[in-house]
């Protein structure tokens, strides 16, 4: 067919594109449809094998058996093998207990709480069931998953980080400041502690070290902030009278359709903080506030709170704000920590044991210095295979990425802790001890007898 014979070639692509659209609209439609369908089978199958189990008596062999059978019947199919019938069990008996629910069919459960996990992946609903201890969290993350279309790292990440315990714990003055359907709203928008552990800042830094470190992960840094948060500008610039005044962070929610002005303070709470907030906030009602837009809400992001200092002074500010404190993480998380190698472990490897003699300056000739190792080493190569999904989802890093930051950051701590010498530190990170120094200096930490003379040469040297 040739565009010669029709009169309208417009006309026939604005079809064209509709008819694409509506298609994966109905591609869309028939995987959740499936999805929810298979959901179902599950529900009913772990009702089965835990009514079969308490009447008949069937013991642990049962489900290896029912899994032999199954994959004979169904050898392309994966859900069937012993692993997934016992999660798919486990399942069951996690949100059916002993309540009236479990003995509904699932046809009846449309009205229940229970839905929302007949509506994500399953792979989502394992996420749940292996980190959630308690049916209301593992509901609302369900839930969350479902209205916010979560990827299953996100998912795993969100839980990990406590959203549910943290998710409307900011303190507000949003119920006397807004209508009541827009303050619940904002009041779950925010939340108490934010956590900003993909910063790699020092315990001690500066309000615009905070700002430039969150701009530059702009991408964790609107994950933590949650949906709906659109980034406008830092150092939003704003003229009241004959003065000029600088918005630490600009945002504009899309749920709530107004703007949110963010202020970091990397101190205690003070009461003029709030006052300031408010001022601004006024500033941004005036000047950027459209046509639709309700107003303006501020958030204040203080290093700590006293709790009724706070609380006193919000109550009789005029326009809508909240307060939470942020936390950044200056150690290997647990996860990592139990699964690193030892010093010793690290050392054989690369051939350090024993050396500790000052091998960094090879032209010394008195100790073989060992070839800079790879980050593919087998040692941490081995320690990023054995580690969850979640943890590279997390930090946004490549496997190799990852084995990389982890010999730093362990390097780091081992120095900081005085575990490991200054030489030994630089190899295990897989640096010279010129850029190990800065990794230190970047990352805040003492750099421990250090000899800047034999820096600065080390410096020349390097640069030649």
């Amino acid at each position: 067919m040739t565009f010669e014979v029709m009169p309208n070639v417009a006309d026939y692509r604005q079809w064209l594109a509709e008819l694409k659209t509506r298609f994966r609209q109905v591609q869309l439609k028939a995987a959740v449809a499936v999805n929810t369908a298979m959901l179902q089978f599950y529900w009913d199958l772990g009702a089965d094998m835990v009514v079969k189990q308490t009447q008949f008596a069937w013991g642990g062999g049962f489900i290896k058996q029912l899994s032999t059978d199954l994959r004979r019947e169904f050898p392309d199919v994966q859900g069937f093998s012993v692993s997934n019938l016992k999660s798919i069990r486990q399942w069951h008996m996690f949100y059916a207990g002993s309540s009236p629910i479990g003995q509904q069919p699932v046809g009846q459960l449309v009205h229940q709480p229970v839905l929302p996990i007949l509506s994500i992946p399953w792979g989502h609903n394992l996420a749940i069931l292996t980190k959630c201890k308690q049916h209301e969290e593992a509901l609302y993350y369900a839930q969350a998953t479902q209205t916010y279309g979560w990827s299953r790292s996100v998912l795993v990440h969100q839980i990990e980080t406590g959203l549910w315990q943290r998710e409307g714990r900011a303190i507000t003055n949003f119920e006397q400041t807004l209508p009541a359907v827009q303050s619940d709203l904002a009041s779950q928008m925010l939340k108490d502690p934010y956590k900003f552990d993909f910063l790699s800042l020092g315990k001690e830094h500066t309000e615009r070290e905070l700002e430039s470190d969150l701009i530059a992960h702009i991408t964790q840094f609107l994950l933590e902030l949650g949906a709906g948060f659109a980034y406008i500008g830092r150092q939003v610039q704003l003229q009241v009278g004959e003065r000029d005044f600088f918005l630490d962070l600009l945002f504009y929610h899309t749920r709530l359709h107004c703007h949110v002005v963010v202020e970091l303070k990397t101190v205690d709470f003070e009461p003029e903080f709030a006052g300031k907030l408010n001022f601004y906030i006024k500033a941004v009602d005036e000047q950027l506030r459209g046509e639709g837009d309700q107003p303006t809400i501020g958030l204040l992001l203080c290093k700590n709170k006293d709790r009724l200092v706070a609380e006193y002074a919000l109550s009789d500010m005029q326009k809508p704000m909240g307060l939470a404190t942020y936390t950044l993480s200056h150690t290997l998380p647990e996860a990592l920590r139990d699964k690193l190698p030892s010093i010793e472990a690290i050392e054989r490897e690369l051939g350090l044991d024993g050396a500790d003699a000052d091998p960094a300056d090879s032209t010394r000739g008195s100790v073989r210095v060992p070839t800079t190792p790879s980050p593919d080493r087998s040692i941490m190569t081995q320690l990023a295979l054995e580690l969850p999904e979640s943890i590279f989802s997390a930090l946004r890093l490549a496997p190799v990425e990852f084995v990389r930051e982890m010999r730093v950051a362990a390097a780091v701590q081992w120095y900081a802790e005085q575990r490991v010498s200054q030489e030994k530190a630089a190899l295990i990170a897989g640096q010279s001890r010129v850029e190990f120094i800065d990794e230190l200096r970047r990352r805040k930490v003492a750099a421990i007898q250090l000899d800047t003379s034999e820096l600065d040469a080390e410096h020349h040297v390097t640069r030649s």
